[in-house]
């Protein structure tokens, strides 16, 4: 006859014990992942509609040209990222008059579709601090029937936002980077590793606060408080336990108009994209 031995009321307790230390230890290591990716930005949810990308690629090769927003999709746009737009500064001066700030932003590389939720909560934050501001959105593919119906959402809301393709001709006259750009243009240079449409987002918040003025912004950045009493600085992405600086970024970036900094910039920028960065640490304090 087999003998069934019950556990005594020691084992018992042993065994709640290791069940519920096995419990928290797994919650707790979930807890750190999560953690982990929300700090991190591991998922991003964005807000489009999906039907756009359903058995369809996103083709996009920034080193040409052109870019195709989408293959066979219901929209299938293609835009040409070095196409000007004539009326720009006449529409950017129009546009801008009676405004207490300039801001800009661009939206060059990145398909107009993606153009969602984050971007225009974004676009409100940097109203609710800045109440008597104007925001140009430099694009070439948010300045269109499509691209004014995704703006839709924060133009309902009074603020004034607008998005214009950029007269490269007339951005970058008289500066260094008209001979870069007329190279590029007759595909007589090398764009190099960086993406064409990258370089060319990168130069544009340059000549624009140059020949405007006021503060570029990328789209990923929250404003929470007022810019007007900021002049001639560009921020800083981390500092070190003192307070100092010790890397820059170019997402943040406010001007007068026709700084000679600026001008170095560009006048750097077109023999190595990005080195301006370099410039300005060398520098030191503006």
């Amino acid at each position: 006859m087999k003998t069934t031995v019950l556990p005594s009321e020691q084992q018992r307790r042993s065994l709640n014990r290791h069940t519920k230390f096995r419990i928290f230890t797994t919650i707790s290591l979930l807890a750190i992942i999560f953690t982990y990716m929300f700090n991190t930005n591991t998922f991003i949810s964005f807000n489009f509609n999906p039907t756009l990308f359903t058995n369809h690629k996103l083709i996009i090769n920034c080193n040409q040209l052109i870019i195709q927003e989408s293959h066979n999709s219901p929209l299938n746009l293609k835009f040409d990222i070095l196409n000007s737009n004539p009326e720009f500064e006449t529409r950017a001066n129009k546009f801008f008059k009676d405004c207490k700030l300039r801001f800009f932003m661009t939206w060059i590389s990145s398909p107009s579709i993606l153009f969602g939720e984050r971007e225009l909560l974004i676009v409100e934050a940097l109203f609710k601090s800045n109440p008597d501001s104007c925001l140009i959105i430099i694009s070439n593919n948010m300045d269109s029937n499509h691209g004014f119906q995704l703006q839709k959402p924060v133009i309902n809301l009074g603020l004034r936002v607008q998005a214009i393709e950029p007269d490269f001709h007339f951005l970058f006259k008289n500066t260094p980077a008209e001979s870069w750009f007329g190279c590029i243009q007759n595909k007589k240079c090398d764009p190099g590793e960086i993406p064409l449409a990258q370089n060319i987002s990168n130069l544009i918040r340059l000549v624009a606060l140059y020949k405007f003025g006021g503060v570029y912004l990328d789209t990923d950045f929250i404003p929470l408080n007022n810019f007007s009493g900021l002049r001639n600085l560009i921020g800083a992405q981390s500092a070190n336990r003192f307070g100092n600086w010790t890397r820059l970024n170019n997402a943040v970036l406010v001007f007068d108009k026709n700084h000679p900094l600026l001008y170095k910039f560009i006048e750097i920028f077109y023999n190595i994209p990005l080195v301006y960065l370099y410039f300005l640490i060398k520098l030191g304090t503006l």
